[in-house]
Order: structure tokens, then C-alpha cells, then sequence
């Protein structure tokens, strides 16, 4: 074997080995965006049509009261509501919304309330509005400032789904007027499909809450237990106002009294489909330019064209993983 051969193929070699480690090692995933649902103020929020629509990228911003025009919360996104949300919550109509965490910072709301409406207006038996998150976690600063989650429409159905908890910082003591009283409430805002359905989905035995008021709420699929601090307000099912029992649900843990800063998400371990095949197509560029290299220092045509056809794959695969698998 040749002097060149060797060089290249120990080359190759290394390259193969980078590709290895490189796809194969724990890597520090980037973490899901934080968004923040702007208020009214003239914003495009308030002004597009529809008009303060979770699915209105114009309501959508990755700093609280900044630029708009985010693509909506997807199920690795953090969906923030806080003081430049107030009076002006968004409506999720016969559709199907989805966050990571609902968090709704009451800081500096000074007896102003936060609100998500569930609505089927006017629709069909079989019209779903659905929110689905891993918890719900509220915190305020203990004044009347509440966040309310509430059902409307005659027809159909509104359902929260939820894998991880629903909890607050303080206690509501009502429910139909949570924006004077505070804290938060989860309302059905009637009987019959006007009723609010609480869906744990997670895996333990049953869903847990804390410091929340429920009114006309049905937990469907499984029980959902609320303790410490929970108050009922009438009309609510398969909802028990106690602790659970057993190891069949972990009790909530409440975040900080007195407010603060939303929670940063926990950033995932691990490559995706898409990164991997990112690092294959750049270690293929990286591979392919050195082999070029070497056939140019050892004037050897077969190497160079060798690399070029390495380097041409490299970018396909490239290409592929920016604009194709994402």
C-alpha cells in the first residue's frame, strides 16, 4: 500500500471515528422556547384577525411585551401569561392547542386578572376545544390578582389536559368572581357539555391539583385529587378535595410564595433525528474537504475526485436535515 492510500485511508478512518463519538455522546439538547402572550395596547394582537387567538402568531413574543410574530406553542414550548397579558387572555376555539408548561406569573398584575377561554360557540355536539400541557403552575403575589380558565359555548366541549400537576401559590377562595378574590380558578361555567373536563393524562393513578377552586369541572378518564388549599364551588365530578391517597398520585409542589420570574425549562439530553443526521452530513463535509486536501498535496487526481463526491454527499445530507426534516 502506497504512501497516499495509507494517508487517506487513516484519514477516512479518524473521520468515521468523529462521526461515532459525535452522534453517539450524551449531547445538551436546546431547550424549547419560553413565549409570552402580548396584551391589547393597539398590538397586532389585538388588531389581526382572529383577534386574540392562541394561534395568531401576532399574539406570540419571546420576551414579555416584545416583538410579535413567533410561530404558536408547540408541546416543547413554555406559554407564559403575566402582567402585559392581563384583560386580555386568548380564546382557543374548536381547536386544539398545546404547550410544555402554562405559567402564569401574576407579578405585578396589582389586582388584575389573566384568563384562557375554552370555546365552541354556536358549534356542533361533536366541537372540541382542547388545551393540553404538561402542568399548569401559577404564582401571585397574594393580593385579588387570579388567573381564570373557563369553558363557553352551548355545544360541544372544552377539556384541559394535563401529564404532569395544576397547582398555585395561594388559595382561591371562589370561583365565579376569581378576578376579585384571586388565585385561580377552573370553571365549566354551567351544566350538561357547558362543564369544563379535567383530563389527567399522565402515569401515575391519578391527577393531583392544589390551591385552585373548581366549578362545574368533570375529571374524565381518571380522578383528579386537590389538596392543600382547594375550594369547591358546586357542580364538579370525579374531582376529590383531599389528599390522594396511597402512592397513587405524587402531591404537587407548589412554587415559591410571593411571585418571580417564570421557570426556565429543563433542557433534554439526547440528539433527534434531525441533529444526527446534521453532524452525519458536517462530519461528510469535513471528511470530504480533507480528502480534496490530500489529493491536491499529492497531486493525485482519483483522491480529489474521491473527496468532491464525499463533500457533494455531505452537503446533500446537509440540506436535507435543514429544510426537509424539520
Amino acid at each position: 500500500m502506497n504512501r497516499t492510500v495509507s494517508l487517506a485511508l487513516t484519514f477516512l478512518f479518524v473521520a468515521s471515528m468523529m462521526l461515532v463519538f459525535v452522534a453517539a455522546m450524551p449531547t445538551v439538547k436546546a431547550a424549547g422556547r419560553t413565549l409570552y402572550f402580548v396584551g391589547p395596547n393597539g398590538s397586532l394582537c389585538e388588531t389581526d384577525t382572529p383577534s386574540r387567538d392562541w394561534f395568531n402568531p401576532n399574539c406570540w413574543s419571546l420576551s414579555s411585551g416584545g416583538a410579535v410574530g413567533e410561530p404558536i406553542p408547540t408541546a416543547n414550548d413554555d406559554a407564559v401569561f403575566d402582567a402585559v397579558s392581563a384583560n386580555h387572555g386568548p380564546t382557543v376555539t374548536d381547536m386544539d392547542a398545546v404547550a410544555h408548561d402554562l405559567i402564569i406569573d401574576g407579578t405585578g398584575l396589582g389586582g388584575n386578572y389573566l384568563s384562557i377561554q375554552l370555546s365552541t360557540p354556536n358549534f356542533s355536539d361533536s366541537a372540541r376545544a382542547t388545551l393540553t400541557v404538561h402542568s399548569l403552575i401559577a404564582t401571585f403575589p397574594g393580593d385579588s390578582s387570579s388567573f381564570y380558565l373557563y369553558r363557553f359555548g352551548d355545544q360541544g366541549q372544552s377539556h384541559f389536559k394535563y401529564t404532569g400537576t395544576i397547582s398555585s401559590n395561594v388559595a382561591a377562595p371562589d370561583c365565579d368572581g376569581a378576578y376579585i378574590v384571586g388565585g385561580m380558578c377552573i370553571d365549566g361555567s354551567g351544566s350538561g357539555d357547558r362543564q369544563m373536563f379535567i383530563e389527567y393524562i399522565g402515569t401515575n393513578v391519578a391527577g393531583t391539583a392544589s390551591r385552585t377552586s373548581f366549578a362545574d369541572s368533570v375529571a374524565v378518564t381518571k380522578t383528579v385529587y386537590c389538596d392543600p388549599d382547594c375550594t369547591d364551588i358546586g357542580g364538579n365530578t370525579n374531582i376529590i378535595f383531599g389528599p390522594c391517597p396511597g402512592t397513587d398520585c405524587t402531591p404537587p409542589s407548589p412554587p415559591a410564595t410571593g411571585g418571580g420570574p417564570a421557570p426556565t425549562p429543563t433542557p433534554s439530553v439526547g440528539l433527534n433525528f434531525r441533529e444526527s443526521v446534521a453532524v452525519i452530513g458536517l462530519v461528510l463535509l469535513v471528511a470530504g474537504a480533507g480528502v480534496m486536501y490530500l489529493g491536491v498535496v499529492m497531486q493525485t487526481q482519483t483522491l480529489r475526485r474521491a473527496g468532491l463526491v464525499v463533500l457533494v454527499i455531505g452537503v446533500v445530507v446537509l440540506f436535507l436535515a435543514v429544510f426537509y426534516l424539520a
